[in-house]
């Protein structure tokens, strides 16, 4: 048998590691592209669509017959549906919306959406559904907590005490409380559109992150094993949570995030522990000894590294450990240094 050579497959080893690692951060991050697109913002655009159609008919069907005034309204909102939903997905604009999702593009669209409700309400008609769209918002106005969705919501009230009452009068009120309405939900629905944004940038450098680390390092098994630990303390969380989210797939943000987390999390945090163990520094005691950078696939090892990934605290005190003990040092030589100035 030929004998072999441990300086030749050591190094071909740490390649195939290397490479391994590479290809699991892109197939990660693909999976989110992926996730992110069809399971988020493919929602949120079918949503959106749907309620453009929504507007449309009732341009047609909640004012008076024959209302030709209504008709530009009707261009606008088939103008932005055309605007929002061009190109194919292998077009430009098409390939920019997979990966560069949102863009706020569902944002301008959904307030050209509602500007067009708001303009619908002073074309409302019968007078009865004019009534019943003022009985409708009172309610919501109120929800809002705001002074002048307050304010709105009393003249609401006053309104509705007078018969037959000033159906002009009425129909501005139903204009005014749907833009308050709206803008309360447009604005909500911006601030998580840009945590959507702010999440996909923490991710992708997440994973540059882990791609240097793991090049100039090594121990892929630690980044491993802390996104094990990662998703095993969402999976728990998961099981445990009573309600289900309905957030525009800002709750998703956690889930990706978490493995990412974790990784490093047990990459540093084994760094960390292996730091503080060492007999000239010796903050951990005797208690981590076990762990050692240089064998990453040992049990104690590994399950510390999980423990980190599923406990993001871990890692906080453990710097939180390093501070201590640099300023404990700093403190001693400074002490060290003003001790022969007051003796001279």
């Amino acid at each position: 048998m030929l004998a072999t050579d441990p300086s030749v497959i050591s190094p071909i080893t740490d390649r195939l590691h290397e490479i391994t690692g590479l290809l699991a951060v892109f197939v990660y991050l693909v999976s989110v592209l992926l996730t992110r697109w069809f399971k988020i913002a493919k929602q949120s655009r079918n949503l959106l669509e749907a309620q453009i159609l929504a507007v449309d008919s009732r341009l047609q069907t909640d004012v008076e017959a024959n209302r030709q005034d209504v008709a530009p309204l009707r261009e606008q909102l088939q103008k932005s549906r055309s605007n929002f939903f061009q190109g194919k997905w292998w077009s430009w604009s098409g390939l920019s919306r997979f990966f560069f999702w949102s863009q706020n593009n569902e944002n301008a669209c959904w307030k050209a959406v509602h500007e067009v409700e708001r303009q619908l309400a002073s074309h409302l008609a019968p007078d009865e559904l004019v009534k019943v769209n003022l009985i409708k918002y009172g309610p919501q106005l109120r929800a809002l907590k705001s002074d002048s969705a307050k304010a709105l919501a009393e003249a609401i009230a006053d309104e509705l005490k007078l018969y037959p009452g000033n159906v002009e009068l009425r129909r501005r009120l139903v204009a005014e409380a749907t833009a308050i309405t709206y803008e309360q939900r447009d604005n909500s629905f911006i601030m998580l559109m840009e945590w959507q944004n702010k999440a996909m940038w923490l991710i992708l450098t997440a994973c540059i992150l882990i791609i240097l680390a793991e090049i100039l390092g090594g121990h892929i098994f630690l980044f491993v094993a802390g996104a094990a630990g990662g998703l095993l303390s969402r999976l728990a969380r998961s099981l445990e949570s009573q309600n289900t989210p309905s957030d525009y797939g800002a709750s998703w943000t956690t889930l990706f995030l978490s493995p990412l987390t974790g990784a490093l999390s047990a990459w540093f945090g084994v760094a960390l522990i292996t730091l503080l163990t060492q007999p000239k520094i010796g903050v951990l005691g005797h208690v981590f000894d076990l762990v050692q950078w240089n064998t990453p696939t040992n049990v104690p090892t590994a399950a510390v590294a999980v423990v980190l990934g599923f406990a993001e605290r871990w890692f906080g005190s453990l710097a939180d450990a390093v501070q201590k003990q640099a300023q404990k040092q700093s403190d001693q030589m400074s002490n060290e240094t003003s001790a022969p100035q007051q003796q001279a």
